[in-house]
């Protein structure tokens, strides 16, 4: 009888040996690596779990986007890096509990962190999460790996580097940005800033500008650059902050932030403008805002003539009455008055010819751009027979829909 057990043990024995000495893993032992330099390890169970694991910065918290996606990062104060597994063929397993692991792994090749996650059968999730923080005193520079695990098995893992805390380059290398820009507006056409200057004056629906242009990227490497606009009204807390976050395949060669200098918003004073690089002061820029100045109205005075001479440019035929007739036309000369008082503004006008119906029949609209020194501008009519009836017309002149001179005028036959 022993000799009986013994035979049927033995054989029982040597096959779960084999089976250890063999391996029982369901993972190929070759990994794949996809476009986004995740390393999965395929099943070799057709339509198995399977996983990609991406990464970034933070994630905003209305919309869930993804922010500063990356496999490099920058070590600075009160930093995380998350890691989101998007899990693959999910809806085949799900009335079984899977288990997952995710290990962070550090420079060293030790394991800094691990956050075990239980998707149970009625939980549909298909990404799952885990994060650490980058701080500078708990985490070090160098190449770091997160993994994931199904039910022990590697199924998928991702490098990427944590970049030393940024305290600024040698200034050979430095990027020029020192000179903030200020200014009052971007000439819609060129480009060209209008405006520049560190005074200015308190306004309605008037803004400050500021621009930095940016040269010598390529110096900081594949950094993600994280800067932020602080505008301050005093030493204390700053009254606006803006941040921009380039990745390293932005190509923006400007950043800029602007604020509202309208009365209601500001008070006259001492301002200032400081731009923070990874939280580190990098330049700053003072500007002054001056009481609000009652500039004098545009005001126009209009002219009516018949033709103008070519070779002396005088008016002919001024007055208010004119006569319907082949060719002929009735011309407008309008003069403006204080236009230097705004002439760091883009003007549009806006001229109508309205008939004895009391309706525009003709409208011309004419814009003058910011520091245009221009301070006449002239509109026509055919007043041909087959166009115009007898009557009394006007003209009219608009700037921003307010009404600044209308002239009345007569046509007979």
């Amino acid at each position: 009888m022993k000799k009986l057990k013994l035979t049927i043990v033995f054989p029982f024995l040597i096959s779960l040996l084999l089976l250890a000495g063999s391996g029982c893993s369901s993972r190929s032992d070759k990994p794949i690596v996809l476009s986004d330099s995740t390393i999965t390890y395929p099943s070799k169970i057709a339509g198995d779990i399977s996983a990609v694991i991406s990464l970034c910065r933070k994630i905003d918290k209305k919309t869930g986007k993804r922010i500063g996606e990356g496999t490099g990062f920058t070590i600075m104060e009160k930093t995380r890096v998350h890691a989101l597994a998007e899990i693959a063929n999910r809806n085949p397993n799900d009335d079984k509990e899977l288990m997952f692991h995710f290990n962070w792994i550090g420079p060293d090749g030790k394991l800094l962190y691990k956050k075990r996650i239980d998707l149970l059968p009625n939980d549909s999730s298909s990404i799952i999460k885990s994060t650490i923080s980058i701080s500078p005193e708990t985490r070090q520079a160098g190449e770091y790996t997160i993994q994931l695990y199904f039910f022990r098995e590697l199924i998928a893992e991702k490098k990427f580097e944590l970049y030393p805390k940024f305290q600024g380059l040698p200034s050979a290398n430095k990027m020029d940005m020192e000179n903030i820009t200020l200014f009052k507006k971007t000439d819609k056409k060129t480009g060209k800033r209008i405006g520049e200057d560190s005074v200015f004056a308190i306004a309605n629906k008037e803004k400050i500008r500021a621009f930095v242009d940016l040269k010598n990227r390529s110096k900081y490497g594949d950094r993600e650059l994280l800067f932020r606009f602080d505008w301050y009204a005093d030493d204390t807390v700053p009254f606006y902050s803006k941040r921009i976050d380039l990745s390293p395949n932005d190509t923006s060669t400007t950043i800029g932030s602007a604020i509202s200098i309208s009365p209601g918003k500001r008070l006259a004073g001492n301002y200032s403008l400081r731009l923070y690089l990874f939280n580190e002061l990098i330049s700053e820029k003072g500007f002054k805002l001056l009481p609000e100045q009652k500039l004098a109205p545009i005001e126009a005075s209009i002219i009516f003539y018949r033709k103008l001479d070519k070779k002396s440019g005088k008016r002919i035929g001024e007055g208010t009455k004119f006569t319907i007739g082949n060719k002929k036309k009735v011309r407008a000369y309008i003069k403006l008055k204080n236009r230097s008082a705004h002439k760091d503004k883009e003007m549009k006008f806006l001229l109508e010819w309205i008939g004895p119906s009391g309706k525009s029949f003709y409208r011309k609209k004419i814009s003058l751009a910011a520091n245009d020194p221009t301070s006449s501008i002239k509109s026509s009519i055919s007043v041909s027979s087959g166009k115009r009836q007898a009557g009394d017309y006007s003209f009219r002149v608009s700037i921003s829909n307010k009404i600044i001179a209308e002239k009345k005028f007569v046509l007979v036959k």
